[in-house]
């Protein structure tokens, strides 16, 4: 479960859409309430946002692509076959579409039978994933949390059709942050759940500790990008040091770097 500093940090990040814990489930979820109306996984993270609610979805009931990639329900060949995207427009003949069924990977079947979604900072349960939706400012507060005690680099990897491969299965499978951005992707445009241009970041649950420490430490608001006058005197200051520093016998204290004071 969630530590209450990572909630109040979490919080803090006062974000215009409440980040959403994700949980893949082989189990029905005991003691948290089924949601009924079949929507997409996607929608499942604007609806958390809209209501406050924790909820758990049956994956073989999901109302898009999502049942397949989560293993639940077996894709049609006719889909694999490339057809949907070509007919769309998306790609220029079958066989575009049909290469990025190579590239994906789902579920192993049946292994994922419920989801469980509920806001970040309220959930009682160990999230696999925390996603965000954030504008660029708060992206880069939230990516460089994610990076700051690892150096891990950014990454941002996706395709136009399967949009929740990417948000679920990708980070969850390979242990990596992704992010995509909204207005590019078909089924979560073509639902119109966001704005364009917004970052949707997801969050492996291994990364979380790291994560949160990184939010805990760093200086969300860099002081070498400041325009105040105070911060423009403290990063010349150090400036100044910095240069010294270029000889090695010239000693300086490991720990020190520009901060706020």
């Amino acid at each position: 479960m969630l530590s209450q500093e990572t909630r109040d940090l979490i919080t803090k990040l006062d974000l215009p859409y409440c980040p959403v814990a994700v949980k893949f489930c082989f189990n029905r979820p005991e003691g948290y309430r089924l949601k009924d109306p079949k929507q997409p996984l996607c929608g499942c993270i604007k609806d958390v946002q809209e209501t406050g609610e924790t909820y758990y979805i049956e994956a073989a009931e999901e109302g898009c692509m999502g049942k397949h990639v989560l293993g639940a329900v077996p894709i049609e060949p006719f889909a694999e076959s490339g057809a949907v995207g070509f007919h769309h427009g998306i790609f220029n003949q079958q066989a575009c579409n049909a290469r990025l069924y190579y590239d994906i990977q789902f579920f192993k079947e049946g292994t994922v039978n419920f989801v469980l979604f509920g806001p970040a900072a309220e959930v009682d349960f160990d999230p696999d994933l925390l996603i965000f939706v954030a504008p660029t400012d708060k992206a880069d507060i939230i990516m460089r949390a994610t990076s700051f005690m690892t150096g891990d680099p950014y990454e941002s990897k996706s395709t136009n059709v399967l949009g929740c491969h990417w948000l679920f299965n990708y980070p969850y499978m390979t242990g990596k942050v992704n992010f995509v951005i909204t207005g590019m992707h078909f089924g979560m445009k073509r639902q119109g759940y966001y704005p364009p241009g917004l970052h949707i970041i997801s969050v492996p649950f291994h990364k979380i500790p790291a994560f949160a420490a990184g939010l805990a430490q760093m200086e969300w608001s860099l002081p070498a990008l400041s325009d105040d006058p105070a911060d423009k005197a403290l990063v010349a200051r150090y400036y100044e040091k910095f240069d010294k520093a270029h000889d090695k016998d010239f000693p300086v204290d490991p720990k020190d770097r520009v901060r706020h004071g």
